[in-house]
């Protein structure tokens, strides 16, 4: 979901970051610099209703929220270990089952302190979960058993690097294998490209790249419109934060 923001002080930005950093359907947010000033991803159960979810997060934001659009995710990879070795991680939100085992509350507990810190230890999540280090150990091995927790991951801070981190998107005017195929082996293979979403809504594909200026993005952007693709593939960019 991404949104755009109204008379917004530094406090207020402040008390709306921390409410949706807090909710529990959210799992990721960010700032921007162009049309949108915040983005954050939403993970909802398929019993949940979206619109009473997006109501609550509506009403919280108020006078202050301008204008959002809503996106439904059929697709996504991420390749933030572009910077560290090759490997992408793959993620097909309509193909997600249920999982194989059922999950009590310390599992949860569980997975949002690895979530936060992978680096715990099993002492410390004892102490935090009042639960034996024996006891923790062989749950989070049942969680891996069960391909529930899949790995442990970093999270970069790419401005170390020299690096910006620009949102495209793009929407196209041809469709089908010939099309989605290609598109999708060069966000891959690109050394740049750190994730991409493949959504039904105004646009059918936003792409995270990092660059270390200006000129580099646009070099990019000339990359894409000349990459080999069937022609007029590429409708328009409809938008850059």
């Amino acid at each position: 979901m991404q949104r755009s923001i109204n008379r917004l002080t530094g406090d207020t930005e402040k008390k709306i970051l921390e409410y949706l950093k807090e909710h529990q359907y959210i799992s990721w947010i960010g700032t921007a610099a162009g049309k949108w000033t915040l983005i954050c991803d939403l993970y909802l159960p398929e019993h949940l209703a979206v619109n009473s979810i997006l109501d609550e997060i509506l009403i919280k934001c108020g006078t202050h929220l301008g204008d959002y659009v809503l996106l439904e995710l059929i697709q996504g990879e991420y390749y933030f270990e572009k910077y560290i070795n090759r490997k992408a991680i793959s993620m097909k939100s309509r193909m997600i089952k249920e999982p194989t085992r059922d999950l009590d509350q310390i599992d949860y507990q569980i997975m949002a302190l690895l979530n936060s810190n992978a680096r715990i230890n099993y002492a410390e999540l004892s102490q935090k979960i009042k639960l034996t280090a024996n006891g923790i150990k062989k749950r989070i091995k049942n969680l891996e058993k069960a391909k529930i927790i899949k790995k442990y991951s970093l999270t970069l801070d790419f401005k170390k690097f020299g690096y910006e981190w620009y949102g495209i998107q793009l929407k196209l005017t041809t469709f089908g294998p010939e099309t989605t195929t290609p598109i999708q082996q060069f966000f891959r293979n690109h050394p740049r490209v750190i994730f991409y979403y493949k959504y039904i809504g105004p646009w059918d594909y936003d792409i995270g790249f990092v660059a270390k200026n200006s000129t580099e993005l646009r070099d990019f952007i000339n990359e894409i419109k000349g990459y080999q693709l069937p022609s007029g593939v590429f409708q328009q960019r409809k938008e850059l934060d």
